[in-house]
């Protein structure tokens, strides 16, 4: 499946996806709002204080996600596993900078532990 093109360039345009998985001790749907990049038929973002964060841990046990952008609905499936980490976190750090700014990267990224977020775009959501 590859991203339809009014998908991608939606994606393109926002700034923030609202990214929803399920608790996996609520088992209550969870939404937080992240800065992301986007490559090929994947969405990629960084998780705060090395992953131990909530949402993330989340994904480790489900990893079925909804992502939202504008009016538009996604389907998708976090990677769980990730091979080199730290390179790819270093990818998705250039990525933003390229979205957001060198400025904007240094005063929310520079010098955390970010796990990085693969999740593979299955399509859109029906609502």
């Amino acid at each position: 499946m590859t991203l339809e093109l009014d998908d991608r360039e939606s994606l393109m345009r926002a700034s923030y996806i609202r990214l929803t998985a399920t608790g996996r001790k609520t088992g209550e749907r969870r939404t937080v709002e992240l800065s992301f990049a986007v490559k090929g038929n994947e969405i990629l973002c960084l998780a705060g204080d090395g992953g131990k964060v909530q949402w993330y841990q989340n994904l480790l046990s489900d990893p079925k996600v909804s992502i939202r952008v504008g009016n538009i609905s996604l389907r998708g499936r976090a990677v769980k596993r990730i091979s080199h980490p730290k390179k790819l976190a270093r990818e998705i750090l250039a990525l933003f900078r390229e979205k957001y700014g060198a400025a904007y990267v240094r005063d929310w990224y520079q010098g955390t532990d970010r796990a990085p977020v693969r999740i593979k775009v299955l399509g859109r959501k029906l609502d």
